[in-house]
């Protein structure tokens, strides 16, 4: 099977993330190493949008709980769009 490229599936316009997902899947994409990435961005963006409001607090668990946050919003988003939300 020829390897194919999400990428190449993403750049239509108007196109959903759902329907970039499903056009993959029908020709043949079987792994997707960008989830990894997404989950990075969402946590420095946590991180960093608590400290610029919050210089002065060193306790991490107060740094950390809004990036815990964008974490677990876009794990939920992802779960919805793969299929996998509500089963366990």
């Amino acid at each position: 099977m020829a390897k194919t490229n999400l990428k190449s599936f993403s750049k239509r316009k108007g196109t959903s993330e759902r329907e970039t997902f499903r056009r993959g899947w029908d020709a043949g994409l079987r792994h997707a190493n960008d989830k990894k990435s997404e989950l990075r961005i969402a946590f420095d963006a946590g991180v960093r949008q608590f400290l610029s409001k919050h210089p002065s607090v060193i306790d991490p668990r107060k740094i950390l709980a809004p990036a815990r946050d964008l974490i677990t919003k876009v794990v939920r988003q992802k779960m919805r769009l793969f299929g996998s939300s509500g089963k366990s």
